[in-house]
C-alpha cells in the first residue's frame, strides 16, 4: 500500500494507510510497494526520483492470460465520489503482458443504479468502455470475481455476470497525475500488478475490502473432474439400465470406477458437461428423447445438488455441447435444430438462461459438433465439427460467437464419434474423446491446438452394453 498527498509537502511513504479526502492523492491496497531508495528517510521532505516499485511478495505467481486466472474479492464502497470519467475506487489488474490490463471504476449513481466500467486505454484522456447496466449497490458487501483468458476479461458480482470484454494496453503518462511521480513507478509499465482503491487525484471512496483470492487456472475447469485430482474423467450413460457412471483417470489411463446417484429412466440422455454456475464443479445437462425436453443437474463433485427443467424449445433443438462462449466463468448451452440446421447458443447463469442468440448455420445435417473447447489457448470457444459420413473434421475457430474461419484437421474413418474435448495428458492442450459404437473401442487424440499429434486408445466397452461416452 502507498499513500501520498498532493499538497506539495506531504508526503507519507509505504506502511500508513490514510483516507483520502478528494483531489488529496492515492490511497490502496497492492501486490507492490514503493522503495524509495532511501537509506534515511524524512517523511516529512522527500522526493520519490529514486523509488521504484518492488513485488511484496516476490514468489507471487504470474498473471498469465494465456493460461488464465481470476481473481475473487470482497468489497463495501461505503461513499464514492469523483470526476465523470475516473472512479474514487478502481480494481487495476495489469498481467505479465503489458499489453492485457483492465482497470475497473466503480461508481455511485443512486438507489440500485451504481455501476462499473472499465477505463479506455488512454487514461490521460480518461473514458469509459464498457458499463454494466443491471441494478447494483456498491455499499453493500458484495462478491467479486474477475476472470481473465487470452485477451477477455469478464466480472461477475455475487455469482451474476455485469461485464465482459476485451484486455487494454494502457497508455499512461504518470508526470500528469496530481502528485507527479516518474516512470519508474508507472503501475501500468509493471508486470503482475494488483491495485484494489483511490489512484486518481479526480476522486476519493471510503472502502471496506475483504478477502481477495487468486486462482491460477481460473475456477472454471476446461475438462470433467469429478474427483478433485485435477485430471479429466469420463461419464458414461447406460441407455438401457439408466445408470450413470464415471471413468476417474489418470491421463489416458484408466484408474477407477464410481456412479452417479439417482438412476434415470433410459429416455435420458447426457447432451453436455460443463460448469453451468462457475462453482468449480463439472455439472450434467440432460435431454429427453422423445418429449425434447432439457434439464440440468448441478453437482458437487458426484454429488447431485439440484436439478431443474429449462425453457421449453419445442421439438426440433437439441442440445450439442456446453462451453464458455461469453468468458463469464459458466459455462454455456450449444443448440443445433434438427431440421434447419440453425445454430444457437443460450449464455447461462446456472440453470437460468440469461440471453441466447443464433451464430452461424450449417444446413448439411451430416455435420454435427464433436467438441466444443478453447483449442486455439486465446480466451475463446471453438467448435469441432465432425461430417458422420465423410469422416472430414474441421474446427471453427471463434472470437465469442462470432465465426472466425474454418481449420480442416485430420480425418477419422465414418465409425468413430467424437465425444467432446478434455486435456487429458495435462499439456494445456484440449484433446478428442473417440468412441466406436460397433467395436466398443474408446481412443483420444493428443492435440497440438488444431493439429492432431497422436492417437492412443483406452479401455474398450462392449458395445452391447448401451454405455456411452461423453466428456
Amino acid at each position: 500500500m502507498a499513500y501520498y498527498l498532493s499538497d506539495g509537502a506531504t508526503k507519507i511513504p509505504t506502511g500508513r494507510f490514510l483516507t483520502p479526502t478528494a483531489n488529496q492523492g492515492y490511497t490502496g491496497f497492492s501486490n507492490y510497494s514503493i522503495d524509495l531508495g532511501l537509506e534515511n528517510v524524512d517523511i516529512f521532505n522527500f522526493n520519490l526520483d529514486s523509488a521504484s516499485l518492488v513485488p511484496v511478495n516476490p514468489s507471487f505467481l504470474a498473471l498469465n492470460p494465456d493460461l488464465g486466472f481470476s481473481i475473487e474479492f470482497d468489497l463495501a464502497i461505503a461513499y464514492e465520489q469523483s470526476n465523470p470519467n475516473r472512479a474514487g475506487f478502481s480494481f487495476t489488474l495489469i498481467s505479465n503482458d503489458l499489453s492485457k490490463g483492465a482497470e475497473f471504476g466503480f461508481k455511485e449513481a443512486g438507489i440500485n443504479s451504481d455501476y462499473i466500467f472499465i477505463q479506455n486505454a488512454n487514461l490521460n484522456a480518461a473514458s469509459q468502455g464498457e458499463k454494466s447496466t443491471a441494478a447494483l449497490e456498491i455499499s453493500s458487501k458484495n462478491q467479486y470475481r474477475v476472470i481473465v483468458k487470452g485477451d477477455r476479461y469478464s466480472l461477475a458480482v455475487n455469482n451474476e455476470t455485469l461485464l465482459t470484454g476485451l484486455l487494454r494496453d494502457y497508455n499512461f503518462d504518470p508526470s500528469s497525475s496530481n502528485p507527479p511521480f516518474p516512470n519508474a513507478i508507472n503501475p501500468y509499465e509493471t508486470q503482475n500488478f494488483l491495485f484494489f482503491g483511490d489512484n486518481t487525484d479526480q476522486g476519493y471512496a471510503d472502502f471496506t475490502l475483504g478477502k481477495i483470492t487468486l486462482n491460477i487456472p481460473p475456477l472454471l475447469p476446461s475438462f470433467p473432474d469429478f474427483n478433485g485430482d485435477d485430471t479429466a474423467d469420463i461419464v458414461w450413460r447406460n441407455q438401457a439400465g439408466g445408470k450413470v457412471g464415471l471413468w476417474l483417470m489418470n491421463g489416458t489411463d484408466f484408474s477407477s470406477v464410481a456412479f452417479i446417484s439417482p438412476e434415470v429412466e433410459a429416455a435420458w440422455d447426457i447432451k453436455a458437461v460443463g460448469d453451468l454456475n462457475g462453482d468449480g464443479s463439472s455439472d450434467l445437462v440432460w435431454q429427453h428423447k422423445f418429449s425434447n425436453q432439457a434439464a440440468v443437474w448441478l453437482m458437487d463433485g458426484v454429488n447431485l445438488l439440484s436439478g431443474e427443467l429449462l425453457d421449453d424449445v419445442g421439438p426440433d433443438w437439441k442440445v450439442v455441447e456446453a462451453g464458455d462462449f461469453n468468458n463469464d466463468g459458466k459455462d454455456d448451452l450449444l443448440w443445433r435444430h434438427a431440421i434447419s440446421g440453425e445454430n444457437a447458443v443460450w449464455m447461462m447463469n446456472g440453470t437460468k438462461r440469461i440471453s441466447g442468440e443464433l451464430i452461424t448455420p450449417v444446413t448439411d445435417l451430416n455435420w454435427e459438433v464433436g467438441a466444443v473447447g478453447d483449442f486455439s489457448n486465446d480466451g475463446n470457444m471453438d467448435i469441432f465439427w465432425r461430417h458422420r459420413t465423410a469422416g472430414t473434421n474441421v474446427f471453427w475457430r471463434m472470437d465469442g460467437t462470432t465465426l472466425i474461419e474454418g481449420i480442416e484437421t485430420t480425418a477419422a474413418p465414418a465409425e468413430w464419434q467424437a465425444q467432446g474435448a478434455a486435456d487429458f495428458d495435462q499439456d494445456g492442450e484440449l484433446d478428442i474423446l473417440w468412441q466406436n459404437r460397433t467395436t466398443g473401442e474408446n481412443a483420444v487424440w493428443l492435440m497440438d491446438g488444431f493439429t492432431f499429434s497422436q492417437g492412443g486408445l483406452i479401455p474398450t466397452v462392449d458395445p452391447a452394453a448401451g454405455w456411452t461416452s461423453t466428456v
